[in-house]
């Protein structure tokens, strides 16, 4: 191989050096489990806290969802029975349903009543 004449004679080459990454084998070994279980158990227990709390929001907004569908539905039959009561309230539909009855409107004044005292 022949010798670089470009590059400075006093450096010698040294290869780059990589960062050691997290290795699996060296890493995960019995007294590094060990000396961490505390942190482990931490950990896991948070995992099952942000699952159990996202479960819990994922109910109580489809609880949310059906509360106000159901009150869009009540407000509804409300207005409907009202105007329906509203209908049926008027003088000439009061008429119509008691004429069958033989109750009749008045086409005269009524009579006022004096009484006389003792």
């Amino acid at each position: 191989m022949r010798r670089n004449v470009f590059a400075d004679p006093d450096k010698t080459y040294r290869p780059k050096r990589r960062p050691k990454m997290f290795a699996l084998t060296g890493a995960l070994n019995f007294t590094f489990l060990t000396k961490n279980m505390g942190f482990i158990a931490y950990l896991t227990l948070l995992g099952i806290i942000y699952v159990a709390n996202s479960h819990q929001t994922a109910k109580t907004i489809m609880e949310i969802k059906r509360l106000k569908e159901q009150t869009k539905n009540s407000a509804w039959e409300s207005n409907s029975r009202k105007s329906e009561l509203m209908f049926n309230s008027m003088q000439s539909e009061v008429a119509k349903k008691t004429s069958p009855l033989g109750v009749h409107e008045l086409t005269e004044r009524p009579h006022k009543i004096v009484l006389e005292k003792d």
